[in-house]
Order: structure tokens, then sequence, then C-alpha cells
């Protein structure tokens, strides 16, 4: 018997488990990535070296397999091409009537919280010309693509000489040519992991961002996030808040939830929403600090399956990622992370690059090479199990030369 086709988009490491959830359901699953040898091609059936972002191929491969599904669980973009594609030849997906270029251009997003009056940075959506006299916004501020892939194009203008250098940059990553310039925003970073069911919102995991610092004309930088943050009472319910109203405001009804936001004195303010699973190690600190599997649930949600909202305590420790970033080269392995003591502390490892991957100038998801969990009894325990990891962690290139970016760490 001929086994249903499940195209999934995107080769990232989150999608892994996802295809391994597919085969067990009993898809032939074929992986749609332009490498040629991306992180989950080891998982699938078989594998088209076909942009993601390519609608027309990606539709023509589905059409030609005859696809029963067609999905993306963690890219904003490929999710677009993913919904737009299902919707086309009537194929399952979650979303339901909600506007998927909501969630995806972030000049579009920001005009509907702006709309549906949900606390938020003041922007502006535009183009490589724009008029002086128009500019309205206090320095300094962030400019990004607001369609992009992997944090490219991002940088931050302190006068309106560096915005109009910073709108060039940003508008050649993005896939329209159009720029967000949002108002710098100051207090504590966070990560939001939700999952919606039937529009019923339930916080899976709050993570606070470490950020820091590069060059004089980048944002700041990701370089990890430690989980879980705790919230008083006030700001537990004002967030809870918060969540419903971005449920209601942008119509979501069954799907994982990825908020992007600061906390100053008790107040949070949004700066993005994803309907999607986070694309680093998100939903492994989730399974570490809770036991809840959101690829399963996100699979099962593609399926139209009724799912409930989990019950859950966290574990008793906390954990810590670091983002290993590396300088240009040739990756050939990442190294002390199981031949020291201090590999003892790791509790999962990822490598996010493929040996023989050409890695580039500059600080994005490019140059993200893997990822380190860090576990500990206490948030003092673990600031110094991740300083004694990273001075034992290297990434090796071809020709044996040290490739990480220490000073991101330092």
């Amino acid at each position: 018997m001929k086994k249903p086709v499940a195209l999934v988009l995107g080769g990232t490491i989150v999608h892994v488990p996802l295809i391994e959830k597919l085969k067990q359901r009993g898809y032939w699953v074929v992986l749609i990535d332009y490498l040629d040898n991306p992180p989950a091609k080891q998982k699938c059936d078989d594998h088209l070296q076909v942009s993601t972002l390519d609608r027309d191929d990606v539709l023509q491969a589905a059409k030609r397999l005859d696809a029963s599904l067609v999905i993306n669980l963690c890219l904003d973009q490929p999710i677009g091409i993913a919904v737009s594609i299902s919707e086309e030849l009537n194929l399952p997906h979650p979303y339901g009537q909600m506007n998927i270029k909501a969630v995806t251009d972030k000049a579009v997003m920001k005009q509907r919280m702006l709309d549906c009056k949900i606390p938020t940075s003041k922007f502006l959506a535009i183009e490589r010309k724009y008029k002086k006299d128009l500019f309205r916004l206090k320095f300094p501020v962030i400019i990004k693509p607001v369609d992009s892939t992997g944090s490219q194009g991002i940088v931050i203008a302190n006068e309106y000489k560096e915005v109009m250098e910073g709108v060039g940059i940003a508008s050649n990553k993005s896939l329209s040519g159009r720029v967000l310039v949002e108002e710098y925003v100051d207090g504590i970073e966070l990560n939001v992991h939700c999952i919606i069911t039937q529009s019923k919102s339930q916080i899976l995991l709050i993570a606070k961002k470490k950020m820091v610092e590069y060059g004089n004309r980048f944002s700041k930088i990701f370089i990890g996030s430690e989980a879980p943050f705790e919230l008083d009472h006030n700001e537990k319910v004002e967030l809870n808040l918060l969540i419903n109203d971005v449920v209601k405001c942008f119509e979501i009804k069954n799907s994982p939830l990825l908020m992007q936001l600061f906390l100053k004195e008790g107040k949070f303010t949004v700066i993005e929403i994803a309907a999607r699973i986070g694309g680093g190690v998100g939903q492994r600190l989730i399974s570490t600090m809770t036991g809840v599997d959101i690829v399963d649930m996100a699979v099962r949600q593609y399926h139209k399956e009724i799912i409930h909202t989990p019950n859950f305590i966290y574990n008793d420790f906390v954990v810590g990622t670091i983002i290993l970033y590396a300088n240009p080269g040739v990756f050939k392995e990442i190294s002390g992370i199981n031949t020291n003591e201090e590999s003892a502390y790791i509790h999962e490892s990822f490598s996010f690059k493929k040996p023989g991957y050409k890695i580039p100038e500059g600080i994005s998801s490019k140059n993200r090479i893997g990822a380190l969990i860090i576990r500990a009894n206490n948030r003092k325990e673990l600031a110094e199990r991740k300083r004694e990891v990273l001075e034992c962690v290297e990434i090796i290139g071809s020709k044996g030369e040290k490739l990480l970016n220490r000073k991101l760490y330092q």
C-alpha cells in the first residue's frame, strides 16, 4: 500500500523530531531544503533541493508527489508558503481563518497590534526612500526586514543618517524590500512559549534571553537563555491577559505561540509574536522543564486532532542555553562537549550545521553552529557551569583552526 506523502519545509534541527513523528504516523517524508545536507536530511525518506521560499517549486512538488500534508513548524516565511499551498490543495493545517501574513510580516503584525491596542514599540514601515521630515521616532531605533529569515539585516541607528544606511542594509535582506523601524525598548527580554487550543492559551515556559552588544551598528545578539523566569502575581495576571488579547487579535485558534517581549516595572511590551514553535532549542527547554512535547502537540493540531492543555509542574532545577557562534571558515566539528569533565554539566548538545558548511561573515543564524543546554540546581551554579563549559568548548575549522567567536561571551 502506498504511503501518504508529507512535505516538510526546512531541514532545521527542530524538524528532526517532526520527521520522526510523521514517519510514525505512516508518512513518506520528503524534505524541502535548498541546502545539500541540512541537519534533518538524515531522518527523511527523500530530499528535494528546492528553496522553501519558492512557492511555485514547492507547489509543483506537492502536486507531483500527490502530497497529503505540507508542513512547517518553526520558520516564519515557510509557514506562510505551507499554509498557502495547503489551502490551494485543500490539505489540512491548523490556522483556520487566521491571516497568516499578520504573524509572518512584521509590519502587518505591528499594525495589527496597534489596532488591537496591544502594547508594542512605536514603529514605521518604510522602503528605501523616505522623507526625513516624516520621521518621528525617538533614537536609538532598531531597523529590521519585515520578512527576512535567520535574524539577518538587523541594525541599530542613533541618528537619521544611520537610519537610511540601515534601511539599505535591511531592505537587501527583505524578501519584499520593505523595512520596519521601531524605537528601542528597554527592560528584561523574554521568550514566552505557549500552546493555544480552541482559542484558549496556556503558558508552557518563560525564558529570559541573554543578549550582548556586538559592533557599533548591530543590535544586541542573542547568545542564550535561562529558564524558568519567575513572575510575581501581578505580572502573571498581566501576562495572561495580554496573551488572551493577542490570541483574540490575531484569531489564533489552534497553534503554538511564541511571544518576544520586554518586561519593565511590571509592564510588558510586545515586540513580535509567531504562531509557531521557536526555531532554536526552545522546544527542548520546554520538554526538559515540563515534560511537554510541543512538537507532538503541533503535529496533532495540523491533523485537526483534539488536544487538551497539559498538566505539568516545573522540575526543581534551572536550565540555560549557550548558542555557539563561529567566525568565518569551514566547519568541521564542535569539540570539548564529550571529553572534558565539564561535559557532565551539559544536559544536551546540538549541532545546527553539518561538517563542510561554509561559515560566512557577520552575526546571524548562519553563524550559529550549535547550542548547549546546561542544567544546574540554582542560578549561581548555572552561571559557574556555563563559564566552565565555555572554557573548554570550541568550534573547529577544516584546517584545525579555532572558530568560536569568544568575544560574544566575554
